[in-house]
Order: structure tokens, then sequence, then C-alpha cells
């Protein structure tokens, strides 16, 4: 069964002009469409098959109906005043598979059905899967089937131009920062459940926070946790445990 780091996602206020401040930074990035029956909407900027999707409520009230999608309800939350990465996507080609060992493993799973039209009307259908609670504070990511080939997706990406070079070069996904208060446990927990390898462990100065790292195709996943005063605690005491940067090459970010 393969896993692959699919798609961060951004709670916004405004998708469009995330899309606009993407653009005004050398990066490729386009409106992708609705989520009808989710009452949300959302812009995209992808780096190969990973891509970072800015997601935004266009219909609270609809979205305020939908129970099983904890994405959906993770939003509704953070938004409005909250914005900025919020939660993993990891890629399967085996959902079903997956389900049944997470299943084992003691987690309360669900299985929601997705779907986006697109500008030109075609509608776009994937499986998700959520897992109940999470580790400590953090929640756990979820999970995407596409029920299609990477190679096969890729090709139909770049033909509806989702994906196209960007004016600065080719940019990938290096890693994403996750802020928590103790990253050997957090990163030993996501480990032992998703089957991932520790690649490193080390210092980040900027955040002032010790960083371990776990392998996964398509860009790693890092946990921080605070070595004292500095960025990673202050943004810990005012946002808790989650997501804190989506870190490219040509050192780009996005947080």
């Amino acid at each position: 069964m393969k896993l692959a780091l699919d798609h961060i996602v951004y709670f916004t206020n405004d998708a469009e002009k995330k899309i606009e401040e993407m653009r005004e930074r050398g990066l490729h990035a386009a409106m992708g469409g609705r989520h009808e029956t989710w009452g949300t909407y959302n812009g995209l900027c992808y780096f190969g098959l990973t891509y970072v999707e800015f997601l935004g409520l266009e219909n609270r009230e609809m979205a305020e109906q939908e129970t099983d999608n904890l994405l959906i309800r993770q939003l509704l939350h953070d938004l409005p005043k909250r914005e900025g990465p919020g939660q993993i996507a990891i890629r399967t080609n085996a959902i079903k598979e997956l389900n049944k060992r997470l299943i084992e493993k003691g987690l309360k799973t669900t299985i929601v059905p997705g779907a986006r039209k697109l500008p030109d009307g075609t509608l776009l259908e994937w499986k998700l899967l959520f897992i109940q609670g999470g580790f400590e504070n953090l929640p756990y990511p979820f999970f995407i089937d596409w029920e299609q080939r990477d190679d096969d997706r890729l090709e139909e990406l770049k033909r509806r131009k989702n994906i196209a070079d960007h004016p600065l070069g080719e940019i990938t996904v290096e890693h994403v920062k996750i802020i928590v208060h103790d990253a050997k446990k957090a990163a030993n927990k996501w480990g032992q459940l998703f089957g991932l390898q520790q690649a490193k462990e080390y210092v980040d100065e900027k955040l002032s926070a010790k960083c371990i790292s776990l392998t996964l195709d398509g860009g790693n996943l890092h946990f921080c946790s605070p070595l004292g005063n500095g960025l990673a605690e202050t943004f810990l005491k005012e946002n808790g445990e989650r997501v804190y940067s989506v870190n490219l090459s040509h050192q780009l970010s996005i947080e």
C-alpha cells in the first residue's frame, strides 16, 4: 500500500486573494472549483502531485449541516478568525485496506465520498478517510483516494492547466512543519500508526525548536517542539498544536 503527501489544506476567508498572492510570488496557481454539498470552494497551487489547497467557505449554513466530513468541521471552527495551514491530506491507493488497518489499531474511522465541480462543469470525485480525534491536541491527518493512477492523474491535471511551470522555475515541497508540545512523542505516534520512518533530528534556530522528521513521498513531515522563548512557543500558545508551514525548495514557504 502506497502513501504520499497529497496536499496541505490552508483555511482562508478569501481563496481568490490567496491565489493572487501566490501568482505575485512567482508561483502558478488557479481557482479549483466548488464543493456544492459542503458549502466550500477552493484555489490550488501544485508542486507536482503535491499541492496546497486554499479552502474557503461559500455557504456557512450548508457547511454547518455536514457532520461526517471532519475537515469541514475544523474549517468552521477556525474561520473567520484563524487563517493558515490547517490540515494534511495523505494519498493512498487502497483506502479500504488502510481503513481496515487503522481500525485494527483501535482507531475510529469514517469514509466519506467527495466531489467538486470544476469551472468547466465537470464533476471530479474521490473518497476521503477521516480518523476521529488525534494524538494529544493534534488532529490526525485525513486520507484521500483519487481512484486513479498517479501517472494518469498527473497528465489530466496538466491537461486542465492545474499543473504548469512556475514562473520561478521548478519548485517542490520539501516538508511540512507541524508545531507540537512534544515532537518525539508525536513523531513516534504518527510513525507507528501510519508506517512512517523517522529520518533525522535537528534544531530549527529560526523557530527555536527541536524537530524530528518522518519520511513521506511528496514531502516529509517535521514535528517541532519549542526549546524556549521563540516563534514556536509563541505559535503554540496562540494556536495550539497544528500545521505551521509548507516549506518549498528555493527557501520558500507558505505560512
